[in-house]
């Protein structure tokens, strides 16, 4: 089954980096997209593909989509005001791709969804009632 695993990687930075590397150690090929041209040159070494997210356009990604059954989303911002663009209209476009091929699509959040619970332990089941405008972008990603 190993054989048959492929996985795409938007954001292949330190946590995509890790991942990679696990599941490329397991047997699994790697196409990733990283922020910069840079990138690609420290990835080449294990990673199948390389793209560079100024060359992802709606095609483009369907079609990573589609040739990948395991989608792994650690996009992070550059900036504090780039939450909008990375995290949201991320979802929103791979969304639109309808990745019938996804077997496993994971995407790392951050516990400021949850936000204050006044020390009750919180799970992945807990409401969701971060009011920060970073937590509230990335609420309504999880629902994307």
């Amino acid at each position: 089954m190993k054989g048959e695993e492929r996985a795409l990687i938007l954001g292949c930075g330190y946590v995509g980096e890790a991942v990679g590397r696990s599941l490329k150690n397991e047997g699994i090929p790697i196409t990733a997209v990283v922020r910069t041209q840079a990138r690609i040159q420290d990835l080449e070494g294990f990673c199948q593909k390389v793209y560079c997210s100024s060359e992802i356009n709606p095609a483009l990604l369907a079609t990573l989509v589609e040739e990948n059954n395991l989608v792994i989303v650690t996009v992070a911002p550059k900036t504090r005001d780039d939450y909008l663009a990375t995290y949201l209209e991320t979802a929103e476009l791979f969304h639109k791709c309808s990745p019938s091929q996804t077997k496993h699509l994971i995407y790392t959040s951050s516990t400021s969804v949850y936000g204050d619970h006044g020390g009750k332990w919180v799970d992945e089941a807990s409401p969701l009632m971060g009011r920060s405008e970073h937590a509230q972008i990335r609420n309504r990603t999880e629902d994307v």
